[in-house]
């Protein structure tokens, strides 16, 4: 590194200058003017930058581990390839920031603004952006394991190919987001917002999913396996080929989906409703199939429905457990029960119709036998 610079900077304007791989180790530079100043390569390790000023300026490979940046402005600052290990950014402004392959390992940007910014292949492990916005974002590839992102918004971003083992999402939302390909193994999404989102391949096996909004999204080819998703919506969605093998299901919505070629073996679809949704070629063997509510969505002899051995348990005396379902829950298994009730009474009425026509023609069995040859 070039010359060592410790005076107290605070308040300072430093605008435009060429400071490239000056040592600012350890300097006070709050509330001061950094805007379009040029610090390649230099070090800032540990440096105190709370309030300062970022705009446009180039940081590209600089050393700025355990900086605190909270509060700053760092919008369409480049900071690709930057050392940032424990940086804070505590509601820190980056709009259309450039942190490609920079390594924000175990940060905090809790509420920080990533509107537009670039994060490809970036590494976010264990860190925590806790309410951090980053709608339109690019992470490709960004490693984001075990990091804390509850209530994050990741809407209209692409996340294809991401690393989100383990994360927590509580809350997110994604709506509008591209996820193909993500690895979400063991990640906690519950009550995430996922709606017209696209999980073409992604790994989401062991992952919480319970209450998400799956609405629209196409999860073609996706691994849900052994996944918990109680009281997830999958309105119109796709799940072409999916593998929910094992995956928990109980009470979760598929009003209208895509489920041809679907895995549910093992599955637990316990008040499941799949009204008006396509089965063709699904996989059902041992699912566990109680109350679960199939209204126009029972397949046809040619669709190809596996059901072997499968377990349809009819449903249970009133207590204080189903009494609690949800009333869309209870309203579909009524409108179920009223529609057997009217195929039997039609079927009965044809019986007995048959039965009048042939006391009147005088007969009980048929006008014609099969003549054995």
């Amino acid at each position: 590194m070039g010359t060592s610079f410790h005076a107290n900077l605070a308040g300072a304007s430093l605008k435009n200058l060429a400071l490239g791989e000056v040592n600012l180790a350890g300097a006070n530079l709050c509330d001061s003017d950094m805007s379009r100043v040029n610090l390649k390569y230099a070090d800032l390790t540990g440096a105190r930058l709370r309030d300062a000023s970022f705009v446009g300026a180039n940081l590209e490979g600089s050393h700025l581990n355990k900086c605190d940046f909270s509060n700053s402005d760092l919008s369409r600052a480049n900071l690709s390839k930057v050392s940032l290990k424990g940086a804070l950014f505590t509601n820190a402004i980056l709009k259309g920031v450039n942190l490609e392959r920079a390594d924000l390992s175990k940060a905090s940007s809790r509420g920080a603004l990533l509107t537009n910014a670039t994060l490809k292949r970036v590494n976010l492990k264990n860190a925590d952006l806790t309410e951090a916005g980053l709608r339109n974002a690019s992470l490709v590839g960004a490693n984001l394991e075990g990091a804390h992102l509850n209530k994050c918004d990741f809407s209209n971003s692409d996340l294809s190919r991401a690393k989100l083992s383990k994360a927590s999402l509580k809350g997110a939302l994604f709506t509008n987001a591209i996820l193909k390909g993500v690895n979400l193994e063991h990640a906690d999404l519950t009550e995430a917002g996922l709606r017209n989102a696209s999980f073409v391949g992604a790994n989401l096996e062991g992952a919480h999913l319970n209450k998400c909004d799956f609405s629209i999204s196409d999860l073609s080819r996706a691994n849900l396996s052994k996944a918990s998703l109680k009281g997830a919506l999958f309105t119109n969605a796709i799940l072409k080929g999916v593998n929910l093998e094992h995956a928990d299901l109980t009470e979760a919505g598929l009003q209208g989906a895509s489920l041809t070629g679907t895995n549910f073996e093992g599955a637990c679809l316990n008040q499941c409703v799949f009204s008006n949704s396509d089965l063709s070629r699904a996989n059902l063997r041992k699912a566990d199939l109680s109350t679960a509510v199939f209204t126009d969505s029972i397949p046809n002899e040619n669709d190809g429905m596996n059901t072997g051995e499968a377990r349809s348990i009819p449903d249970p005396e009133p207590n204080e457990t189903n009494v609690k379902l949800r009333p869309w829950i209870l309203a579909l298994r009524e409108e179920n029960q009223r529609r057997e009730l009217r195929l039997a009474m039609e079927k009965k009425q044809a019986a007995a119709k048959r039965e009048r026509l042939n006391r009147k023609l005088g007969r009980r069995k048929p006008l014609f036998r099969r003549v054995k040859s």
